[in-house]
């Protein structure tokens, strides 16, 4: 009996689990038509046209771009589909939300109506008129491939490298459905040239494992121009890469030469106009001196240095030019009377090369005691 009761609550506890489980399973319809999550995409780009149209394309990576299909054509086809809905489509006042899915043979149609926004009214000629605010929405959803790159494996277990296909979306807003007729033939290319313009200096950021970066703009298409954000050109420009430093220098220190080694590691970065380098490195510098038995003596002192180098894009070559900089040293290992204890050294503005660098100096300890200037002249390779 007690073996009866167990199984009969087993099974009392299953009927109430299995409910919850379902309940937590993805929404089958959201998966299909709300993929990618509208206005959630990496790439979202708006373009304002005439007739108060706006459209907006989305994309996972923005070298999806360079390979997208005709998009105009892709409108037509959305614009034959909805065709046979024209009577559901008519302008009642009541706000539509129509998805058009073409990525693969079977097209999908979602039709989505909204009849608690057909509650605003106006007045026209004395008579009460039902007021259109919201506009209708049709989302068409496609598939192309981008720069971004994955390991792929086949039946045999062979792995390769292939282009990653990607989700994008083109979204029109107008008034009503039946508007989509009315687009202009080449609106959609039109757009695409004048995103292409901006961007398509960031499609080599996507590569092989590479994160998904994010993108923004709008356009006015009856200028053709860019107006948000208002300029792009400190955007960075997929450059970012950690590299070592090594370098060898002379520094006019105390009234003494002191060569010095340096290695570490640096992450440079850029955008349109300049190049950036965050560097951390160790200084070994050594004084030489000789002792009253004209004995040689070395001494090595050894500075933890961060340093922030800022030089303009389009500087190169043997022509000395001001870069912009900031240094700071710190005195880590200390050896013979060159420095006092708890010594820092600050670097200043440089003049440089391709591989010279000529940096003013400050060197110190405390609150500025024993402040004095120095000189130093940096050969990296």
């Amino acid at each position: 009996m007690k073996k009866i009761i167990v199984c009969f609550l087993l099974l009392t506890g299953t009927v109430q689990l299995l409910p919850a489980q379902y309940r937590d399973l993805p929404n089958r319809s959201e998966s299909i038509f709300d993929n990618p999550p509208p206005g959630k995409s990496n790439a979202h780009f708006v373009f304002y046209l005439s007739k108060n149209i706006r459209i907006g394309l989305e994309f996972e990576y923005i070298s999806q771009l360079e390979q997208l299909p005709d998009l105009d054509s892709l409108v037509k086809v959305a614009a034959s589909m909805l065709d046979p809905l024209s009577d559901s489509l008519k302008a009642d006042g009541i706000v539509r939300r129509v998805d058009v899915v073409l990525t693969d043979l079977i097209p999908k149609i979602r039709l989505i109506s909204h009849p608690e926004f057909t509650n605003t009214y106006t007045i026209k000629d004395q008579e009460l008129m039902q007021l259109k605010i919201n506009q209708d929405t049709i989302r068409i959803i496609g598939l192309s491939k981008s720069r971004a790159a994955w390991n792929v494996m086949d039946v045999n277990g062979k792995k390769s490298i292939q282009l990653r296909p990607s989700l994008f979306s083109v979204t029109i807003i107008t008034n009503n459905i039946a508007d989509i007729a009315t687009i202009e033939p080449d609106a959609l290319q039109k757009c695409v040239a004048s995103l292409q313009q901006k961007v398509e200096k960031f499609y080599k950021r996507d590569k092989l494992n590479s994160p998904s970066y994010n993108y923004r703009a709008s356009f006015n298409m009856l200028t053709g121009k860019m107006f948000s954000p208002i300029n792009d050109s400190y955007i960075p420009t997929g450059y970012e890469k950690i590299s070592p430093v090594l370098g060898f220098s002379l520094t006019a220190v105390r009234g003494s030469i002191a060569p010095s080694i340096q290695a570490g590691i640096a992450f440079n970065t850029g955008n349109n106009y300049f190049n950036n380098s965050f560097r951390f490195y160790i200084e070994r510098q050594y004084f030489f001196s000789r002792d009253a038995s004209n004995k040689l003596n070395t001494d090595a002192n050894i500075f933890a240095v961060a340093q922030l180098t800022q030089t303009e894009k389009n500087r190169s070559g043997n022509n000395l030019y001001f870069a912009g900089n900031l240094s700071i040293g710190y005195l880590v290992s200390r050896k013979g009377n060159w420095y006092e204890p708890s010594t820092l050294r600050i670097g200043l503005p440089v003049l440089k090369n391709k591989h010279l660098s000529i940096e003013p100096q400050l060197v110190f300890n405390g609150w500025f005691k024993n402040l004095s200037p120095s000189i130093k002249f940096s050969f990296n390779f």
